[in-house]
Formats: C-alpha cells, sequence, structure tokens
C-alpha cells in the first residue's frame, strides 16, 4: 500500500495542539511552518525505505526519577495519534493479515501509550503498562522500532 500520503491544510488540522485550527501571526510564518512540516515528512519518508532509525534526540525524555519529561510524552502523544489515524486510515476495519505486521503495530501503540500516558490513573491502563518494559528501555528502542514499523508500512 506505501506510505499514507494525507493533504497538508488536513494535515495541518491533525497536528496541531488541542485539535485547534491551525493560526499564524503572518503568511510567510504559515509557509515556512508548512515547508518544514513538508521536509519532516520527506525525510521521514525516506527514512523509514530505508528502515534507518529514526532522528529523535531523547537524551532529555526523562526526569531525573527516570520518570518521561514533558518533551517525551508530547513527542509520543503526538506520534501516536498519528498511528492511530494512519492505522484507521489504513485498516477501516482492523484487519491486519500480516501476523508480524500485527505483532509490530501492536508494539508500538503500546510503548508509545505508556510512555504518552505515564501518569494515567486509569487502574486497567497501569496494569498493561506495569508488564512492559521501563521509560529508559522504551525510549532506547523507540526510534528503531518505529522507523521499522515505517519500513513495514511502506512495503505494504
Amino acid at each position: 500500500m506505501g506510505l499514507l500520503y494525507i493533504d497538508l491544510s488536513i494535515g495541518m488540522e491533525l497536528i496541531w495542539l488541542d485539535k485547534k485550527e491551525p493560526s499564524f501571526e503572518n503568511d510567510e510564518r504559515a509557509i515556512l511552518y508548512s515547508q518544514t512540516l513538508l521536509a519532516l515528512i520527506s525525510e521521514t519518508e525516506t527514512l523509514f525505505n530505508e528502515n534507518i532509525p529514526l532522528p529523535i534526540e531523547t537524551k532529555d525524555w526523562l526526569d531525573h526519577s527516570g520518570n518521561p519529561t514533558y518533551q517525551a510524552v508530547s513527542y509520543t502523544s503526538g506520534y501516536l495519534r498519528g498511528l492511530e489515524l494512519s492505522i484507521q486510515a489504513r485498516d477501516p476495519y482492523g484487519v491486519i493479515d500480516d501476523e508480524d505486521k500485527a505483532q509490530l503495530q501492536q508494539t508500538c501503540l503500546l510503548l508509545l501509550s505508556k510512555v504518552a500516558h505515564y501518569q494515567t490513573e486509569d487502574k486497567t491502563l497501569q496494569t498493561l503498562f506495569s508488564g512492559l518494559p521501563e521509560y529508559k528501555e522504551i525510549i532506547a528502542v523507540l526510534p528503531k522500532l518505529l522507523s521499522q514499523y515505517g519500513f513495514n508500512c511502506a512495503q505494504y
């Protein structure tokens, strides 16, 4: 199936904080933001196609107690949201024929969720997350794991 393409005008709303419509102080800023976003998408697509780990700067993703920082939560929340939208667009019925792809997708969703929702008070999620690796281990594997999943998706 290849990578999923989303019209930039729709994509901007999907990535904008709190699902608000994007606004810029002037057209120049809007163009610069769009160009930067398109360059990021292009670079990510290249990395996925070549199965190269994403260049995610994760050194400040844990605080002194070993808990995810705001930066880690923001990144994983955004990636998780995009991944969920991509999955809905690709597999609206949730059917994945390839067992390896299904396991890789589930692993990505679970690990991203643990970091993104680390302060959850939901007992069911807490129980689920307790069986997953520690934050340090998750953050160490995310760049390669997400790239592997992107590579896998690019092959369909």
